[in-house]
């Protein structure tokens, strides 16, 4: 499935069993009517700092509309994220004030307030573009078009209570916090890491740092951190991974908690104090007191610092890790194989009639194979011109648009189809996929 330029995003075409072959030129005010957006948010007054989700849907009549963003919105005072889908986009059968419409869910963005008071998202515009007719004549009318202006939303995001605890830094969220050494033990002067993960729910792409803190007489080599993760769009729980490597310089039994933080809990309404677990470690005396037993180490077996920094448990982990990724990766080629047997077989008519979405896959694929056009991404009216280019005969290419048009509104149209309009589908796909093959 291709992606378009300037990230257009189509629709399919949906028809209804109400005939709309010709639909007539329309006035603005008539598109209005089968056209309008709508703007909601998950939580209208939240915290600064607190995460809410922002959703665009459109709702429309008859024909999906090929549409494209004119303007962002605009947001002063408040991150955003976008994460709108990309390609072909489902609708659902939906309704407004008693009236039938589909509805899409078009821009989907995170938005975390960065001050309190009276915030807004505003300016978000949208171009849709709907042909004025179905058919396949030569004529065909200029297609419609129309901007869509989304209605603003008001963020009143509240002042965080007071008193606030010393040492807060604006963490807004419901977190917990792990930490972890690889080995309890070490020599003075080796190399030793520590993993602190901060995972619960809230904005981790906003989430301020939050520093290790090692007791006095430790030194700091190098610090890694991952990304602050989100696993899908519609989720806020995340977490954030760090790896501290240090050394200690004198022995000793130490212990200590690496990662402390203050943050409000805006389900709670409550601070509190997210600490890792305490960690005891002991240093050794140094391990080079003694010349010549460093000499001989060397030789025999590598010191401490040559040897892997992970704990045995890890080299235990590792290889299992690696089985697994191959085997499933194994998994996925074999069913994929089989479901293109399946599909094969399937056209070939040894076993079960396909389904009307198999259908006009395979059908889009006999298309892409015999002519090298990608049909997902064209509206009819392009389809039909790409095929008359590749100088399809005008009587092959009225079928295949003839027939993409039954299987949508065979697909689309409330209730079952009847069996022999299933049938009849059945015959023409298997003639024409014949005749795309010659």
């Amino acid at each position: 499935m291709r992606m378009l330029a300037n990230r257009i995003l189509c629709f399919l075409l949906l028809f209804f069993p109400e005939p709309v072959a010709a639909v007539a030129s329309t006035t603005e005010d008539s598109l209005k009517q089968r056209l309008f957006l709508t703007a909601e948010v998950n939580n209208p007054s939240p915290y600064p700092g607190e995460e809410v989700e922002l959703i665009y849907t459109l709702f429309f009549r008859r024909i999906a509309p090929k549409i494209k963003d004119i303007e962002k919105p605009v947001h002063k005072g408040i991150w955003a994220e976008d994460h709108s889908p990309e390609g072909f986009i489902p609708s659902r059968p939906d309704a407004d004030n008693g009236s039938e419409y589909r509805s899409a869910v078009i821009k989907r963005m995170k938005l975390v307030p960065l001050q309190s008071g009276k915030l807004s998202v505003t300016g978000y515009r949208l171009l849709c573009t709907l042909p004025r007719d179905l058919s396949f004549s030569q004529q065909s009318a200029p297609d419609d078009s129309l901007t869509l202006i989304a209605p603003d939303v008001i963020l009143q995001v509240r002042q965080l209570p007071e008193p606030k605890p010393g040492g807060f830094s604006g963490v807004v969220g419901s977190y917990t916090a792990t930490a972890s050494v690889e080995r309890d033990t070490v020599p003075a002067g080796i190399p030793v890491t520590i993993t602190t993960v901060i995972s619960g729910q809230g904005s981790f792409r906003t989430l301020p740092d939050i520093p290790i803190t090692l007791p006095a007489g430790f030194t700091r080599i190098e610090t890694d951190t991952s990304d602050k993760l989100y696993r899908d769009p519609e989720q806020t729980s995340g977490y954030l991974s760090s790896m501290v490597t240090f050394r200690a310089e004198k022995p000793g039994t130490y212990t200590f908690s690496p990662v402390s933080f203050s943050a409000f809990d805006p389900s709670r309404k409550t601070y509190s104090t997210i600490s890792s677990e305490a960690l005891t470690l002991t240093v050794l005396p140094h391990a080079a007191s003694t010349t010549d037993n460093l000499q001989v180490t060397t030789q025999e077996r590598p010191l401490p610092e040559e040897t892997s920094r992970y704990s045995p448990a890890w080299n235990l982990v590792f290889p299992a890790i690696a089985v697994a990724l191959i085997t499933t990766l194994l998994y996925i080629f074999l069913k994929k194989r089989s479901r293109r047997r399946h599909r094969n077989r399937r056209t070939d008519g040894n076993a079960d009639p396909l389904t009307l979405p198999e259908l006009r896959e395979t059908l889009e694929t006999a298309i892409e194979n015999s002519n090298g056009i990608h049909p997902q991404s064209l509206t009819r009216s392009e389809l039909k011109q790409a095929l008359e280019k590749q100088g399809v005969e005008k009587e092959l290419s009225n079928q295949l648009l003839s027939l993409l048009d039954r299987i949508d509104k065979a697909r689309f149209s409330p209730g079952e189809p009847a069996e022999n309009e299933l049938e009849k589908l059945h015959q023409t796909h298997r003639a024409v996929i014949e005749k795309l093959k010659t």
